[in-house]
């Protein structure tokens, strides 16, 4: 079965001082999501996935970005018109553990224990007070 690719954009790889031909970025639709990837040997690795264009197209940058190719070795991705990236948000920060209540009573396992005081010797003694 033929599959259907829509044009969405180019990424423009330099390899080394001059520029090479742009790598094209590609969109189809698998089931009820969107992928955007390239054709083409290496690069066909990355895949942006979402459920719609403009999201796959936020998830192939993220994933493009973390590749091992340095970013001064590439420009773009560049998008065609009417493409915007739609990066999903981040997620929210941890939240911080909330502190003990200052009102609550502590129950008697989590009190402290009090180690009784020790005698000082010498201090006190009956034998040895006058003499």
């Amino acid at each position: 079965m033929l599959v259907r690719r829509r044009f969405v954009g180019t990424v423009h790889l330099f390899q080394g001082p001059s520029k090479s031909n742009p790598v094209s970025l590609y969109a189809r639709k698998e089931g009820d999501t969107y992928v955007v990837s390239p054709v083409v040997d290496p690069w066909k690795t990355v895949i942006g996935k979402g459920v719609t264009i403009n999201k796959a197209a936020g998830d192939f940058e993220i994933k493009w970005k973390a590749q091992p190719i340095p970013a001064e070795q590439y420009t773009g991705p560049h998008w065609e018109e009417g493409i915007k990236a739609e990066k999903p948000p981040a997620p929210p920060p941890p939240k911080p553990a909330a502190p003990p209540a200052a009102g609550a009573a502590a129950t008697p396992a989590q009190q402290t224990p009090v180690a009784p005081a020790t005698p000082v010797a010498g201090a006190g003694d009956a034998s040895t007070v006058g003499g």
